[in-house]
């Protein structure tokens, strides 16, 4: 009987792997979250919802990391206001609705995905989501905090260089430095 059993189960298993692939519910409620003209923590909820559970926190991350950055790439994602306030609803809801440690594996394969951009193009993105003088201060933490990687901290800033006008990079190098 159990091996009756395994054997439907296998071949239910087979016949749902051969089948047409499901449509990325993590893209499209990515897209939903970036897209969507006001965003409110019932709607947020509501979109956090509908994730399958079989989806890895991971796996959503990186999604969302795709359609975010290619929104800011392609000049569509709504300001960085209102981006901040839809990424912090949106942990607030995956700790809600799914745990503490879902909304931190959900921020890793953000992370994760734009650890895996080059430094030219993580700055790029960071300077249309932040201030010179915010990325100052971070790059000023992570120079102190590893200083292991201080050579690559530089590269970013030397980066920066290439980015800001004159007045931006004095701005960023006041924070930076301090």
């Amino acid at each position: 009987m159990r091996s009756l059993l395994s054997l439907i189960i296998g071949v239910s298993v087979a016949l749902m792997a051969c089948s047409t692939p499901p449509e990325n519910v993590s893209l499209k409620v990515s897209e939903t979250i970036l897209a969507s003209d006001s965003m409110d923590k019932t709607m947020m909820c509501s979109l956090v919802a509908q994730l399958d559970s079989m989806l890895t926190p991971e796996i959503f991350g990186r999604d969302f990391a795709v359609t975010v950055v290619n929104s800011i790439e392609n000049d569509s994602v709504i300001d960085a206001k209102e981006l901040n306030r839809r990424v912090e609803m949106l942990r607030k809801c995956l700790i809600d609705k799914k745990g503490t440690r879902h909304s931190q594996l959900f921020a890793e394969g953000v992370q994760s995905y734009v650890n895996g951009l080059s430094i030219e193009r993580q700055m790029a993105l960071y300077v249309k989501i932040a201030t010179p003088e915010q990325l100052g201060t971070a790059l000023r933490i992570d120079r102190y905090r590893n200083e292991s990687d201080s050579a690559e901290v530089q590269q970013r800033a030397d980066v920066l260089k290439t980015i800001y006008n004159e007045a931006e990079y004095s701005a960023f190098l006041k924070y930076y430095n301090r």
